[in-house]
């Protein structure tokens, strides 16, 4: 993978120098954990996660993304920050 800014864009590019992820966040990163195909990304100041196919598994309302929990009882979880709240959201990091 090829990490590509430009404009003050972020995209990742394969090895064959296609977008995977087009040049429209302001930053995608890979986050351990969240999983090898998922990227934690920021588009117009807020926070989501995608997969490595561009699709949004947690939409871009976030304050801040935490940290994940695979180990809760109703299911793997998210603690994310919106505005002064903290709380968890489902993940399904198998999107």
């Amino acid at each position: 993978m090829i990490y590509v800014k430009k404009n003050g864009k972020t995209g990742i590019m394969n090895r064959d120098l296609e977008f995977m992820i087009p040049l429209e966040y302001q930053s995608v990163e890979r986050s351990g954990y969240i999983g090898d195909d998922h990227f934690l990304a920021k588009k117009d100041g807020k926070y989501g996660i995608i997969t490595k196919k561009n699709k949004i598994v947690l939409p871009f309302i976030y304050d801040q993304i935490l940290q994940a929990d695979y180990n809760n009882p109703k299911g793997p979880q998210i603690k994310v920050k919106q505005g002064s709240k903290e709380f968890y959201v489902d993940y399904d990091y198998l999107k």
